[in-house]
C-alpha cells in the first residue's frame, strides 16, 4: 500500500490510497485540472483509480468531486446522511456540491466492508459538518488510519485507529496565532471547539 498526500488545507482535500492493481481517494477538494497532474506527478494513472471517499461535505474536501467523477466514471462513496444532507435544498451551496449530480454512481458505506485489495474501516469523528468520518484501510498485512478535520480524539476514534502502521492527520493551526490572528470572533471559536480543528 502507497499513502500519497496530495493536498491538505483549507484550499483544499485529497489523499491518495494506493494498492496493486486499484487506488482510492479520500477526499476530493481540488479542481480537476489540478488533481489530474498531481495523479501524474506521484505516477499514478487515473484509470487505476477504483473510488473516492468522502469524510464530509465541507467544500474543501468535496468541490471537486462531481467534475472528477462524472468525467472518469469514479464512484462515489459516502454515509446515507452524507447524500441526504447533499442533497436537502435547504443547504448552502458551498456544503453540497456533490449529491446534486444525477450522473454520479453511489456507494453507501458504513462501518467495515471489503474491496478488491483492502478492508476500510470507517469511524465518526467530532467535527461541525454532519457524518464527519475517519478510515482505516488494511490491505491484509498493514493498517493506515486517515483523519482530516477533527476537533478531538475521543475513545472511538481512537480505538479504530490503535495498532494501526501509520496515521495521517491534519493538524493545521497553531493556537496562539490563531488566538491572536485576524480571524472573526466567531470563527477562532468554531476552530478552537471540540467540533473545530486540531
Amino acid at each position: 500500500m502507497r499513502v500519497v498526500n496530495l493536498a491538505s488545507g483549507s484550499k483544499g482535500n485529497c489523499t491518495l490510497f494506493e494498492f496493486a492493481s486499484t487506488a482510492y481517494l479520500v477526499d476530493c477538494g481540488i479542481c480537476e485540472r489540478e488533481l489530474v497532474q498531481k495523479l501524474d506527478f506521484v505516477g499514478c494513472p487515473i484509470e487505476k483509480l477504483s473510488g473516492v471517499f468522502v469524510t464530509h461535505l465541507h467544500s474543501d474536501h468535496v468541490s471537486g468531486v462531481v467534475k472528477f467523477c462524472n468525467k472518469h466514471k469514479i464512484p462515489v462513496f459516502a454515509k446515507m446522511r452524507n447524500w441526504e444532507e447533499s442533497e436537502s435544498r435547504l443547504r448552502p451551496a458551498k456544503t453540497s456540491l456533490f449529491g446534486l449530480s444525477e450522473g454520479l454512481k453511489r456507494v453507501i458505506f458504513e462501518e467495515v466492508f471489503c474491496l478488491d485489495e483492502c478492508e476500510v474501516s470507517v469511524f465518526d469523528v467530532s467535527h461541525d459538518a454532519p457524518s464527519t468520518v475517519g478510515f482505516v484501510f488494511s490491505d491484509f498485512n498493514k493498517r493506515v488510519g486517515i483523519v482530516s478535520d477533527i476537533g478531538f480524539f475521543d475513545a472511538t476514534a481512537l480505538n479504530f485507529l490503535q495498532g494501526a502502521d501509520l496515521v495521517f492527520i491534519e493538524s493545521n493551526h497553531d493556537e496562539e496565532m490563531l488566538r491572536t490572528g485576524d480571524y472573526p470572533f466567531v470563527l477562532k471559536q468554531r476552530i478552537l471547539s471540540s467540533k473545530g480543528h486540531l
